[in-house]
């Protein structure tokens, strides 16, 4: 149960019931969480582009490379990273991102909770993305096996977004994600991007449109590669160093070693 939730929402203390036995008016908290869907969207547009446009792998092939996790496939594997990446303001992928939302979103709602209603949808992302990745082969956007996933569930996946955060929030623009509890955008931004007048500006303008586009989350790391990468080397000079994972914010120093790299890994933006 949940009483301290149950106590902020509406009917629950009028009914004394909790959260999770139906006292609140709109119960919605039962709640399906996928992720990944950044993933599939670079995967089918690779599949697109590669196998049933341009015709330069077949499906067999691209099947066999994903079996051995692209062991003596590096040129396949490099076409399949090469294809457009979600992130990037770029609609041949941005739309398939799109679609995946809509098509997900349909098929939650269209089963109901135990109180008769439809069920809810939530894309919160949380860690989810690293613990999966455990135990996901191989995929076709160029990841490979065992490695995590996106994190959140509108952030690109890590080091793919190369046209700058105007273009990650464009892409999120988007995809349409009312219909959503929730969505979780993760950027990491160089220190420098906040010093001057204008930096913190730029910030705030950046922020402003992302919501001005029916944005629902965003949130910053504001740490360099270098520092991250020191606070790995040297645990004990950072103990007090805090990043933001997705959706919670942890001591870095205290994360597992791969949670640690796939924080490095994210792209490191600026304004």
């Amino acid at each position: 149960q949940l009483p301290f939730i149950s106590a902020l929402q509406r009917d629950c203390i009028a009914k004394g019931r909790d959260l999770t036995q139906g006292g609140c008016r709109w119960n919605n908290f039962l709640a399906i969480v996928p992720h990944g869907h950044q993933n599939v969207a670079n995967s089918f547009a690779a599949i697109k582009k590669l196998v049933f446009e341009e015709k330069t792998i077949s499906m067999p092939e691209l099947l066999e490379a994903l079996a051995v996790n692209f062991e003596g496939k590096a040129g396949l594997r490099q076409k399949l990273l090469a294809v457009p990446k979600y992130g990037n303001d770029d609609d041949y992928v941005d739309e398939l991102m799109d679609d995946i939302f809509q098509l997900t979103h349909e098929v939650v709602t269209s089963h109901t909770n135990c109180w008769g209603e439809p069920m809810a949808i939530s894309r919160q992302g949380h860690a989810f993305h690293y613990y999966s990745g455990q135990v996901i082969g191989a995929t076709p956007d160029g990841r490979k096996a065992w490695e995590p996933m996106a994190d959140g569930s509108l952030s690109p996946v890590q080091g793919t977004d190369l046209r700058g955060p105007t273009a990650v929030i464009n892409s999120a623009a988007k995809v349409d994600a009312l219909g959503s509890m929730a969505t979780l955008l993760n950027q990491k931004f160089h220190p420098s991007a906040l010093q001057g007048k204008d930096g913190p500006r730029k910030l705030l303008a950046l922020i402003k449109t992302h919501f001005d586009n029916y944005g629902h989350h965003i949130q910053f790391n504001m740490l360099s590669r270098e520092t991250l990468l020191d606070a790995k080397k040297h645990p004990e000079r950072y103990r007090d160093l805090l990043v933001r994972v997705a959706g919670f914010s942890a001591y870095f120093v205290e994360l597992a070693p791969e949670v640690q790299d796939e924080i490095i890994a994210r792209t490191e933006q600026s304004l």
